[in-house]
Parts: structure tokens; sequence; C-alpha cells
């Protein structure tokens, strides 16, 4: 995820405190001006787990089926 937010030269990882996918319901504000106009006002995420060590997520505007 890291890698990815950067590469987009937005540089809102600072606005980042904690990424969790471990719970049903989780919220966070980005405030960064940039990130901001491109994002979604929120995000439906499905994890799913890839192996013993991976875990991947997708975060989506609408519900994911």
């Amino acid at each position: 995820k890291e890698a990815i937010l950067k590469a987009s030269g937005v540089g809102i990882m600072e606005d980042l405190r904690s990424l969790r996918v471990d719970l049903p319901f989780h919220s966070a504000r980005i405030t960064h001006p940039e990130f901001m106009r491109m994002a979604a006002p929120g995000y439906h995420v499905m994890s799913l787990r890839a192996g013993p060590t991976h875990l991947i997520s997708l975060a989506m505007p609408g519900p994911i089926q």
C-alpha cells in the first residue's frame, strides 16, 4: 500500500495513521487536498489470504461482490 501511495506523487502517507483490516468497520480521515480530490467519500474493503504469509486487500467505492 505504501509504495503505491508514494508512487502516486500526492504525498498522502503522512495522513495515514493506521490502515487496519482486522475489524468489521474502520474509519480513517484523510485531509491531504489532492487525495481528497481524487478519492471517493467512502470505500468498501475486502481482504483475502494468499497463502500463510500474504494478505490482499481490495478497496472499492461501492459494494464488492
